[in-house]
């Protein structure tokens, strides 16, 4: 049996960005450019199924993997779904076939019932080999992510680890095209030996160790100090101007990334997102803000997945965008709007499908107590 590769955010190009590369030489003599059978499909959210059903019209079996498959449910057309790790299936396809490789406690077979879990294994020696779209070098430094945000798939979707080779990545991180992939770079055990230019950091950790990169892009997630607390990312008004203030003083253009519509968000939220722009515009000496806003969308694995969320956030947003461009719109100020209602709800349903119900995610049991601490932050 012959695959193609194909990667489905470059259909129908057979482009392949860097995960798609890893499939086609871990497939090896099963590996065939445009093969006349079936096709493994790596695809990076759950919203592309529509594409995946157009591939299916020509190739099969396909065969989906990728980031998107953590959420299995939306690809229907799919003869089967690998999540996590690809290695154990490719192995048992080329040893024991295609009945045996499909059978595996990690692949997901829409036609059966079974509960199905991620292997959170990852092959590790990939990492430096394989260029991005834009000539860069993809290092891997470690997957999923400690924190466990209450609506973040990756930490509840994934056990977390690191590259074991830790002296390869800190060489590969001091050249001048590469990428280094990983949630939270803070949060590798040798983070304090990445080269400044090369590290990401949450914004306290930027102002306390004396960050001057060009830019510093930090996800502040909650549009108040209550919402910030609820997703676990406690960071108070002030300290999140003063620290702000602070990078553009050293030469840093800042990006706050904020989630737009996380339940129980309310007006009174974004009034004090109001109050935190007056307070950087009054002060402000030198430097750049962007504010990018993304609309909340709930994943199967979190603690947030079965709360209920409504599209007043685009509503508040609206407001918020009216109050900027009548009073507050200056030229070192500039915000990016969420997806609209319509677009967030598309994203939901797919990531919602209710056969995702069957997927074992791993801190399944930790999440009726993240879901308490939520929903206590709010009070």
């Amino acid at each position: 049996m012959s695959f193609a590769v194909i990667d489905a955010t470059y259909w129908p190009s057979l482009q392949l960005g860097p995960a798609g590369q890893m499939i086609r030489d871990a497939l090896g003599d099963m590996y065939e450019r445009d093969g006349r059978g079936g096709a493994m499909v790596t695809s990076v959210h759950p919203l592309q199924a529509g594409k995946v059903a157009r591939i299916a019209k020509k190739y099969t079996p396909v065969i989906v993997g990728g980031p998107g498959a953590l959420s299995p449910g939306a690809y229907e057309s799919a003869a089967a779904v690998v999540l996590g790790d690809y290695r154990a299936f490719f192995a048992e396809l080329s040893k024991r076939g295609y009945d045996a490789a499909t059978n595996l406690s990690n692949v997901f077979v829409h036609s059966e019932s079974r509960g199905v879990s991620i292997d959170s294994s990852f092959d590790w020696s990939a990492s430096g080999r394989y260029r991005a779209e834009d000539g860069k070098v993809q290092v891997f430094c470690s997957r999923g992510c400690k924190r466990r945000c209450a609506f973040c798939q990756t930490g509840w979707a994934l056990n977390y680890s690191e590259n074991p080779d830790v002296d390869s990545v800190i060489l590969q991180a001091a050249g001048a095209k590469v990428t280094l992939v990983s949630n939270a770079l803070s949060q590798v055990s040798y983070f304090d030996r990445l080269p400044a230019s090369a590290a990401s950091h949450t914004l306290r950790e930027a102002v306390s160790l004396g960050v001057s990169s060009a830019t510093v892009r930090v996800g502040i997630e909650g549009v108040s100090q209550r919402l910030r607390k609820a997703v676990q990312k406690p960071i108070s008004n002030q300290e999140l101007v003063d620290g702000t203030l602070l990078l553009n003083r050293r030469g840093c253009q800042v990006r706050w990334f904020l989630i737009a519509g996380l339940p129980g968000e309310v007006w009174e939220d974004w009034l004090e997102l109001t109050d935190c722009v007056k307070a950087y515009t009054t002060n402000h000496a030198r430097g750049t803000l962007q504010i990018s806003f993304t609309a909340y969308v709930p994943e199967p694995s979190t603690p947030l997945k079965g709360q209920p969320y409504s599209e007043e956030y685009f509503e508040h947003y609206e407001r918020f965008a009216r109050w900027y461009f009548d009073y507050a719109r200056i030229n070192h100020l500039s915000i990016f709007r969420p997806q609209g209602p319509k677009p967030r709800a598309a994203k939901a349903a797919a990531q919602m499908h209710p056969s995702n119900d069957r997927v074992l995610y791993p801190h399944r049991g930790k999440i009726v107590r993240a879901l308490g601490l939520y929903q206590d932050s709010l009070r």
